[in-house]
């Protein structure tokens, strides 16, 4: 309250000062002696600074009225980013472990560049168009195939159709929902990866029954029940790094 009576209080000063400044210019053009032009130019220019050092103290004197609430500040976003990474699932019990899901619209601008790259393929139907997508990169992406052969052809060659249309489904299913984001880049000011599907960085001991039922929507039963065998994560993951680089989209090693 303290704070905003000083704001309010400042800025009634500002608009006083300004409209001050204001009627001696025109009480200034009405005067047909040089020395009151002088001196009310000299008040307009000095009126001012004196606003800005006035506002200034003003500044420093919230900026003290902040200080004293910042170890509630700081206590309160810890409370909000364990709320973010321990939320509490329909049975009462805590998800622990899990990091942290981006929605798409906040997706860094290269991450939905490369994202939106990939899905022109998926959505033609067209393993060829991925090309596209994939000669963005500096490096090749890695696809679980020997740098020696084309992932293209492998993907046609390994499809049931000859055509590779499965992979472009796949693709579509693991792009749909937000993706998880890992703080593992290289570059230590955006250092971070977008990592889909989300529920491939929880750890499969966590998996509750909505996470289950989710991951039966993109990977056939034989698969979902590969994965909780192993305790691991066994299917595909796709990773974009937050400057729009491609880097993995394959099976993970056992």
């Amino acid at each position: 309250m303290r704070a905003k009576f000083l704001i309010s209080r400042a800025l009634e000063v500002a608009v006083r000062a300004r409209w001050f400044a204001g009627q001696l210019g025109r009480f200034r053009l009405l005067q047909p002696l040089p020395h009151w032009s002088r001196r009310t130019g000299w008040i307009r220019c000095a009126a001012i600074p004196a606003l800005v050092v006035m506002l200034a103290g003003l500044v420093h004197c919230l900026a003290g009225l902040d200080g004293v609430h910042a170890a509630d500040d700081v206590a309160g976003n810890a409370t909000l980013e364990a709320s973010r990474t321990n939320k509490i699932s329909a049975t009462g019990e805590a998800d622990v472990g899990r990091p942290v899901q981006v929605d798409l619209d906040e997706l860094p601008i290269p991450v939905l560049e490369m994202r939106d790259a990939i899905l022109v393929a998926v959505e033609s139907g067209d393993l060829e168009d991925l090309r596209t997508a994939i000669e963005w990169n500096e490096l090749r992406p890695e696809f679980g195939v020997s740098k020696d052969d084309d992932p293209i052809e492998v993907w046609r060659k390994q499809s049931e159709d000859g055509t590779g249309g499965e992979v472009l489904k796949l693709l579509g299913k693991l792009l749909e929902g937000g993706p998880a984001s890992l703080p593992i880049g290289r570059d230590h000011e955006n250092n971070a990866v977008y990592v889909w599907p989300y529920l491939s960085e929880v750890p499969v001991k966590n998996l509750n029954a909505a996470d289950r039922e989710a991951l039966s929507a993109m990977m056939s039963e034989a698969e979902l029940e590969d994965l909780l065998e192993h305790g691991k994560w066994t299917w595909y993951r796709l990773a974009i790094g937050a400057d729009g680089t491609w880097h993995v989209f394959s099976r993970t090693e056992e």
